[in-house]
């Protein structure tokens, strides 16, 4: 029997994966597909009509439209948007805009979206994290609630399918990868920190703009690495180098809860999922 790597082997290991990545990513052209609301990568591309501009994150792109239902670079109005697999029309999903009351004018409550260049997307890109779901996952955080376990109903088409979550499921299965991306680059929002930190903190790739992006790249290494579960806790030692203890034992729980659950979205997921009675949730 082949001994265990040791915590440096595997340190080693999970960084070499995590260049392996960015490497990858820019080598594909991926890195340079950048979302102008939060000035990070398009995880999920999604295009705006009837203006058609397609510069966005869907997830970034309907924050935005839940406070102002115009698109972010012409200003014209936003009906809906297109997003899913461009290259299988059948997966291709349509996302209707809610109709918006009169509230005021919404620009005098965000600043620095007088206009409609670049540098006022940067300057408005902070209010991405007060928006109603980063609030909601922030005060789960602050207040240490585990979610329980989302299970499925005879009423739900999908079932789930990951169980295990192995690093093996990680290095064959490019949907999981996909799924955990997805929500890690909703969930990592949490923490602005990470997105306002120098680029040489925790030695991280100076390619990548905030921490927060070098760490999406830095779990999914150590998904496909290490076994979350595993007893001696080597993949929350790595992590909470950079949220601490506590965050990271949080996040892993949160993610293997999305992960192994029937949701096909994180909008399904944030309906589905149930945390403890003893508070409030805004």
């Amino acid at each position: 029997m082949d001994p265990e790597p040791s915590n440096n082997d595997l340190h080693r290991q999970i960084l070499q994966t995590t260049l392996e990545q960015i490497s990858s990513q820019e080598a594909s052209g991926l890195a340079t597909e950048c979302c102008v609301i939060c000035l990070g990568n398009v995880d999920e591309p999604c295009e705006a009509h009837p203006c058609r501009h397609n510069n966005f994150d869907f997830l970034c792109l309907v924050t935005w439209l839940e406070r102002r239902p115009t698109c972010p670079l012409c200003k014209s109005h936003v009906s809906k948007v297109r997003h899913g697999s461009s290259e299988d029309k059948g997966q291709v999903k349509v996302y209707k805009v809610p109709e918006h009351s009169e509230q005021g004018n919404v620009s005098a409550q965000l600043p620095g979206r007088q206009t409609s260049d670049d540098s006022d997307l940067e300057q408005h890109s902070p209010w991405l994290f007060d928006d109603e779901i980063t609030r909601r996952r922030r005060f789960i955080y602050l207040n240490n609630l585990y979610s329980f376990h989302v299970g499925f109903n005879r009423r739900q088409v999908s079932r789930p399918r990951y169980v295990e979550l192995l690093p093996r499921d990680f290095m064959t299965d490019p949907q999981l990868v996909t799924r955990a991306r997805t929500w890690l680059s909703r969930e990592l929002r949490v923490f602005e920190f990470l997105y306002t930190g120098s680029s040489s903190s925790h030695g991280r790739d100076t390619r990548y703009s905030t921490t927060a992006e070098y760490l999406l790249e830095y779990i999914i290494a150590i998904l496909k690495s290490i076994d979350t579960r595993g007893s001696t806790g080597q993949a929350e030692n790595l992590i909470q180098e950079f949220l601490g203890r506590d965050n990271t034992r949080l996040l892993l729980h949160e993610l293997r809860a999305w992960l192994r659950s029937p949701c096909e979205s994180l909008a399904e997921w944030d309906r589905t999922v149930q945390y403890p009675e003893r508070t409030t949730l805004p």
